[in-house]
């Protein structure tokens, strides 16, 4: 075509590339690699990633450097992984598992089908569904929040609140939850051993 005569007969364009790795200009005239590389059903960063609108993936996000996600709306229908922290202005919401090496940072609404394991804090302004199992040194729900699964707290559990049996009940003074089973009851301690 004339646009590859010019290039390669005017050396206009110069440099080299990898083999999958997305190009990039490296000065007005040079082309050079990026951080992404196209790898198998997918693209692969290997840095941090800031998105001024939104994310929707049909398969699985991993973002390797140690820098920042930021979006407006996080929308995954695959696996989450960021090495660095995840801060979501909008909803957020993840078909699989997320694990985030830093903090997460949902300034709205979060749902997560998949299991949670994030190396720092949780912290959610809206409301939160969490339907696997979440593993975090702490989180901070502003809304209502949900966990159809197993959460495991390293550090202390702090309530501002009240906390609701299995039938919604939230007690009374001096009762303790009780274990049903297949859930917890408020009931009236009745002094014995505990």
């Amino acid at each position: 075509t004339f646009a590859s005569y010019v290039i390669t007969s005017r050396n206009i364009i110069t440099g080299t590339g990898t083999t999958d790795t997305i190009p990039v200009f490296t000065s007005p005239t040079t082309i050079g690699d990026s951080v992404m590389t196209k790898v198998s059903g997918g693209l692969q960063i290997a840095g941090g990633l800031t998105i001024t609108d939104f994310l929707i993936a049909d398969g699985s996000v991993r973002l390797l450097g140690p820098t920042s996600f930021s979006a407006n709306i996080l929308n995954v229908n695959g696996t989450t992984n960021l090495n660095g922290n995840a801060n979501v202005s909008g909803n957020g919401f993840i078909e699989g598992s997320l694990t985030v090496e830093g903090s997460g940072v949902f300034d709205d609404n979060v749902t997560i089908e998949g299991g949670s394991d994030l190396n720092g804090s949780l912290n959610v302004q809206g409301t939160s569904v969490l339907t696997g199992a979440v593993t975090t040194n702490a989180i901070t729900v502003n809304g209502a929040s949900t966990f159809n699964a197993d959460a495991l707290f390293e550090e202390k559990a702090e309530f501002q609140g009240a906390v609701a049996d299995s039938l919604g009940n939230v007690g009374a003074a001096g009762q303790v939850l009780s274990s049903t089973v297949s859930g917890v009851q408020w009931v009236t301690d009745e002094g014995g051993s505990v």
